[in-house]
């Protein structure tokens, strides 16, 4: 029974394949979501605030970058995500050339 590595290469690069197009939509969404947050900034009506008004607004400010930190996915994630995928392909990529090496050897042993 002959056992082939490539499946697993291919397998290897499959993996890459997904986890590249899931980081590409993450960032896409980030970028989508900052574009619409600036397009409506126009829109925002500025209020002289007082200094409860103030201190009100940091903490809620600093609430809400809390809780999208936890919810919202970063730039940074899919860019980390893009990365292990670009790693994963170049392992797929290795796995499959050796391969070929080791077929290509075994020609030349029996001829």
């Amino acid at each position: 029974m002959a056992v082939s590595s490539l499946q697993s290469g291919y397998q290897i690069l499959d993996q890459s394949n997904q986890m590249a197009e899931r980081a590409a939509r993450e960032i896409n969404e980030v970028a989508s979501q900052e574009k619409q947050s600036e397009e409506l900034s126009f829109n925002r009506v500025e209020q002289t605030p007082t200094p409860n008004d103030v201190e009100r607004r940091i903490e809620e400010e600093d609430q809400r970058q809390q809780s999208l930190s936890q919810i919202e996915p970063s730039y940074t994630d899919a860019l980390v995500e893009l990365n292990q995928a670009r790693q994963y392909n170049l392992i797929g990529t290795n796995v499959l050339q050796r391969d070929q090496d080791m077929i290509g050897t075994l020609l030349d042993i029996h001829v």
